[in-house]
């Protein structure tokens, strides 16, 4: 009957227009001409919204599958990787976890001392995007970055600390000094752009003295922040689970995640 009212169907007007037909006469002594409104035209309205509002669902269902699509899979080319990168917050936030490889042991002792249980050490690199392009120096940037630094610190310290409510070691590195932040400091830093490179194989940029960092999905407008613990894999999910409550495990489901956390205990460091 719709598409009949659509089509101007005079039997189906006239069968209906008791009930739907509607008319709105204004007073003349307003200056206001008559406009008389059809149930076609209410149709055709609600019809186009409807339209509208499934085009834009499904146009940003697609931006975000073409940009999960761009973010790297576990596999061998990736033989750390435990999680696969999966974006997180309205696709503002790339989060993975990463295994130490052996030949990096004693770059990570040299940060957080040599009591690191560098067999357990799980790397949580973040990415989050930011709304300038964070390549050169000025106070838009700065004030980018100070507000992105915040925004991880407000959820890397809740993370951390319920990690150790639950007797685990665990502390996170400050982006731009690459130093612990919580726990005591020594000689090593972690470097950001190079640990996404090496993890992740994102791209870098080299311009000059230093390595802009190029995410598949965020461009330049990028901030990288990484956590780190000793916590088995099962209870930094669930923490992480509790923090970003649109936790997606694309490609692990709970029994998947137990079984690379039994692999990495059955398995030596390479």
């Amino acid at each position: 009957k719709c598409w009949e009212l659509m089509k101007g169907s005079r039997r189906t007007k006239l069968k209906w227009k008791p009930l739907y037909d509607c008319s709105l006469q204004v007073s003349q002594e307003k200056g206001l001409v008559p406009v008389e409104f059809t149930v076609t035209v209410v149709v055709a309205v609600l019809l186009q919204l409807i339209l509208l509002s499934a085009l834009n669902w499904l146009s940003f269902s697609m931006a975000d599958i073409s940009a999960a699509a761009r973010l790297p899979k576990c596999g061998e080319r990736y033989k750390d990787m435990i999680v696969a990168p999966c974006l997180l917050q309205d696709s503002t936030l790339d989060i993975s976890i990463h295994k130490c490889p052996r030949r990096h042991v004693s770059h990570f002792t040299s940060i957080f001392g040599t009591d690191l249980d560098t067999n357990a050490l799980l790397i949580i690199p973040t990415f989050r995007k930011a709304d300038v392009d964070l390549v050169g120096v000025g106070p838009q940037i700065e004030d980018e970055k100070n507000r992105l630094l915040e925004k991880f610190a407000g959820e890397a310290v809740p993370i951390c600390q319920k990690l150790k409510a639950h007797g685990y070691w665990a502390d996170y590195t400050d982006p731009a000094s690459g130093l612990p932040a919580l726990g005591e400091r020594h000689s090593g830093t972690y470097p950001e752009v190079l640990g996404a490179q090496h993890f992740l194989k994102y791209n870098v940029i080299n311009a000059g003295c230093c390595q802009i960092l190029d995410h598949p999905v965020f461009g330049t407008k990028v901030y990288p922040a990484t956590l780190f613990t000793t916590a088995p894999l099962s209870a930094v999910l669930a923490i992480l689970k509790e923090t970003y409550t649109d936790w997606a495990m694309v490609s692990q489901s709970g029994s998947e995640a137990t079984q690379h956390h039994t692999y990495i205990q059955s398995h030596p460091q390479r």
